[in-house]
């Protein structure tokens, strides 16, 4: 199986930062423990207000796993929170 990676673009209310922050530290550690998790790192480029999750999973198969867990479905729940949808941008390693 080839490897997943995935960024993910998200949005946070600036205003609602701090209880976003708790949540994703929740997020983090939860998601670092699942089988087939290689890296999960919550990153943001300088002079920007939006967050990236940068991912790389074994498979497509484990980051499906993520994807419908309980701490994972806590976040989506909590749309309110954020300014727009998450983006979710999928990639694979360049066969060459």
């Amino acid at each position: 199986m080839a490897p997943l990676y995935l960024i993910a673009e998200i949005h946070p209310k600036q205003d609602k930062l701090e209880t976003l922050a708790e949540e994703f530290k929740v997020l983090l550690e939860k998601t670092r423990a699942e089988d087939g998790c290689i890296f999960y790192d919550l990153v943001q480029e300088e002079q920007s207000k939006d967050w990236l999750m940068v991912e790389k999973w074994e498979s497509r198969a484990h980051w499906e796993a993520h994807d419908s867990s309980d701490h994972v479905k806590r976040i989506q729940s909590l749309g309110h929170l954020f300014e727009k949808d998450t983006h979710l941008r999928f990639m694979t390693e360049v066969e060459l």
